[in-house]
């Protein structure tokens, strides 16, 4: 029971509850079973202690099976100890142990792999197996992006390497962020032709609708993102982060063009008609994606891309958002919102580099 525990609570919650635990209930069973109590508590310790060690290491739910595994093999080394001690080593007794230990681990590793999806769902929980699943190219969804939003998705992908990067740096969740980012924009998937990564190119659309139709149809990716995303039974850790990727934002090019076209009368228009509706980003994982995306649509339209660039680009995001009130929900803190800033011209400069030009090759010039 005390591995089993110990995995769970490792995966669910995190590894010191989970080891405090281990440890508490390899003390207590003993005392309440009246049992052995010696052997008991160094078995359950080791095996609960590789099972913690080892946890976030798993991606697949059939690598729960290698991480019991590992833990009989402890229990082995174990059992061999005490019953060398004992003076009892390879006998019917000790191969009776490591037989019934070996069942034991598998039908909790069996027991492990079904519980895991039911505790996941009642409270809301995703692990990184979930994450995993999820990060699927073959999954429905992502594969509609690929072929309906393609600049979507690729911007999707690039968003996820920096705000992977950029959690990580800090201690937040980056594989989180990295399969959040590939939903955050699915809402796209509802008119891709109105969003300049997906033109490549062609008309853009927007020369057909007024300053406020564009920015209502930019705005709108959210809502019907959340839409799309509950329909098709998306986590709503995943529903939180399309909300929030954009806060309370203004659409400010079509914003600054409506405001050209009315000679720069603000009583005239509506500030909240170029606003997405919210919330503003909460967790720490969802204002290091809201930089993220920020960073990399604004990347695109430098004219001189170097590490000053960048830099002066990011600051100048930060503080415009700063100024906005985005950042008021938010759990980041001034020193993370720095190693944050810092990771992400890291990453992005590191994920664009050049490459040198190779000269024209014409065959028979080998000599």
């Amino acid at each position: 029971f005390v591995p089993f525990a110990a995995i769970l609570l490792s995966s669910l919650m995190n590894q010191r509850i989970a080891a405090f635990a281990a440890i508490f209930l390899s003390i207590i069973f003993p005392l309440a079973l009246a049992i052995e109590s010696i052997p008991f508590l160094v078995i359950n310790i080791v095996t609960a202690m590789v099972v913690i060690l080892s946890t976030p290491t798993i991606r697949r739910r059939k690598e729960v099976f290698v991480v019991f595994g590992k833990a009989w093999l402890a229990s082995l080394l174990v059992i061999l100890a005490f019953n060398l001690y004992e003076t009892t080593a390879f006998s019917l007794s000790f191969v009776s142990d490591l037989i019934s230990t070996l069942i034991f681990m598998v039908l909790t590793a069996v027991l492990v792999v079904g519980l895991l999806p039911i505790l996941e769902s009642l409270f809301r929980i995703m692990t990184d197996i979930t994450l995993m699943e999820f990060m699927d190219p073959s999954n429905e969804l992502l594969r509609r992006m690929t072929i309906e939003a393609p600049g979507t998705y690729q911007h999707s992908m690039v968003v996820g390497n920096l705000s992977e990067a950029a959690a990580t740096s800090i201690g937040a969740n980056g594989l989180f962020c990295r399969v959040a980012t590939l939903y955050h924009d699915v809402g796209k998937l509802a008119n891709p032709q109105y969003f300049t990564e997906n033109q490549l190119g062609g008309v853009n659309m927007h020369q057909l609708l007024t300053s406020t139709e564009s920015a209502q149809v930019i705005v709108a990716h959210v809502s019907e993102g959340v839409a799309l995303a509950r329909k098709i039974g998306l986590p709503e850790q995943f529903i939180d982060i399309i909300k929030e990727h954009h806060g309370t934002q203004l659409v400010y090019y079509f914003y600054r063009k409506q405001l050209k076209l009315f000679q720069g009368d603000t009583s005239k228009i509506d500030e909240k008609d170029f606003r997405y509706s919210g919330p503003k980003p909460r967790s720490k994982e969802a204002t290091i994606i809201m930089l993220a995306d920020s960073l990399e649509a604004a990347s695109r339209s430098l004219d001189i891309f170097n590490e000053k660039s960048v830099l002066e680009l990011i600051e100048t995001l930060i503080c415009q958002k700063t100024a906005d009130g985005q950042f008021n929900d938010s759990l980041l803190t001034f020193e993370e919102l720095g190693i944050v800033k810092k990771t992400l011209v890291k990453t992005l400069l590191a994920a664009s580099h050049p490459r040198i030009k190779y000269p024209p090759h014409h065959p028979g010039e080998e000599g």
